[in-house]
């Protein structure tokens, strides 16, 4: 029987040494695997990472973009506000000139025409200087019945033409021109004490 027991703790030593490098070889298999996986997940986690702040960045430079973008629009809004401001008084300000000025004023207005004649309106404010005007113009000139609903200026009548020499249309025709020569005169830091 020892010949016996022999043959069978040999095969029994065989078999646990043959576990053990089965096990041993399975577990550097899965330590392989495992560190595998961990080194796809760090780098899935750094691809997401880089991603994520890619795509934080990007949003974040769109936020500033888009910022600055409505910051510019409404100091051009404010800035044309104040341009419009600045053309409007100035309007205002032609239609107070004096009664004296306004008579050469208009006079060279019609004069510019090279009408011989025809029918005048004026703005009710201006009714008081009318029959000057005509006296002043060389020609058949005549003042209309009733004054015209302008602030300032005049409108000419001859046969089927008609002059519109109304302040509010010389300014409407030439408001680019004017705002343009209005935002060249305004400094830019205007705008910030412009507060409406």
């Amino acid at each position: 029987m020892d010949g016996l027991q022999l043959i069978q703790d040999r095969i029994l030593e065989q078999a646990r040494e043959k576990a053990a490098e089965i096990t041993a070889k399975a577990q550097e298999q899965s330590q392989a695997v495992i560190e595998q996986a961990q080194s796809e997940r760090d780098r899935y986690l750094a691809e997401s990472s880089d991603k994520t702040k890619a795509q934080t960045e990007a949003m974040l430079n769109r936020a500033a973009s888009l910022a600055s973008m409505e910051k510019r629009k409404n100091n051009l809004q404010r800035r044309q506000r104040l341009i419009d401001r600045v053309i409007d008084q100035a309007l205002s300000k032609v239609c107070n000139i004096p009664a004296a000025e306004k008579l050469e004023l208009y006079s060279s207005l019609i004069n510019m025409t090279g009408a011989r004649g025809g029918i005048i309106t004026l703005s009710s404010v201006d009714q008081s200087i009318g029959n000057e005007l005509i006296s002043k113009l060389d020609g058949d000139f005549s003042l209309a019945d009733k004054s015209g609903s302008f602030a300032g200026g005049l409108i000419l009548r001859r046969d089927r033409i008609e002059d519109n020499l109304t302040f509010d249309l010389i300014v409407r025709n030439q408001r680019p021109q004017l705002s343009a020569a209005a935002a060249r005169a305004l400094p830019e830091n205007v705008i910030a004490a412009d507060k409406e």
